[in-house]
């Protein structure tokens, strides 16, 4: 089939999303094949090369701290926030252990350091931190689907739109902070995290149990307030846009 046929059959074929189009790149790899024919073979060829890979980041091992010693930090710590002074010598040393442990998250000889270790409930064992990562090649896909999601708000559908009916949109949406080419979440050092899950395992009524500190996406979060932000430019410019649109022949204006 050539590259157009291709488009149009998976383009409505049930189960292809119009998304999985965007991230793969397949959508306008297709598209550039115009009347080209093109092989199953290469299709699943380029699907291989440009699948979006999510890449999964464990910080922690087996904690140097127990359960009874994150206890005995609460105490002291709660001792040590209503006055400094409460504490012996001796409390305050054995605080100050405890909360270097906590710091350190585990053995340092075992892997990455934790970064959120003390921010749990108490009686957990196991801490460890899950980062699900892009690679730096996908943060373009996210930017064309920013556009897409501009345009379809505005009552486009983005697949009938020319390259050009895009452009506008796709300006908009660069305008949506990835430094350098990569997102930077405040709460870790790693690039591009996608999202990130904290755990730890408890004993649950005698069954060994994992428990689920904290599941969060800062990126979709940062992503889903710069896409507010660019919501409001439309609509406080809608006029401006318009017109530009009109001037370039994109729309035609019938009434005042």
């Amino acid at each position: 089939m050539t590259g157009d046929q291709w488009l149009g059959t998976l383009t409505n074929k049930p189960g292809v999303k119009p998304e999985e189009m965007q991230y793969t790149g397949l959508q306008d790899f297709l598209s550039s094949k115009g009347k080209e024919s093109i092989t199953k073979e290469e299709v699943q060829q380029h699907l291989a090369n440009n699948k979006v890979q999510v890449n999964d980041v464990v910080k922690g091992n087996d904690s140097k701290i127990s359960a009874q010693e994150h206890d005995e930090f609460n105490e002291l710590s709660d001792k040590y926030r209503a006055d400094p002074n409460n504490l012996s010598q001796a409390e305050y040393e054995r605080y100050q252990t405890l909360e270097d442990k906590i710091n350190n998250g585990y053995d340092i000889n075992k892997g990455p350091t934790t970064k959120h270790h003390k921010w749990q409930l108490p009686g957990g064992d196991n801490y460890r931190e899950h980062l699900l990562t892009l690679p730096n090649k996908d943060i373009e896909a996210f930017k064309n689907i920013t556009a897409k999601q501009l345009a379809e708000r505005d009552g486009h559908r983005w697949e009938d739109m020319s390259t050009y009916d895009r452009h506008d949109y796709q300006n908009l949406a660069r305008q949506v902070r990835v430094p350098e080419n990569s997102y930077k979440s405040s709460h870790w050092d790693e690039p591009n995290v996608l999202a990130h899950m904290r755990t730890n395992e408890r004993d649950v009524g005698g069954v060994p149990s994992l428990h689920l500190e904290e599941l969060q996406s800062d990126w979709m979060q940062s992503h889903r307030k710069e896409l507010t932000n660019l919501h409001k430019q439309i609509d406080n410019d809608f006029d401006s846009i318009a017109d530009r649109m009109v001037k370039a022949g994109v729309i035609k204006k019938v009434c005042d």
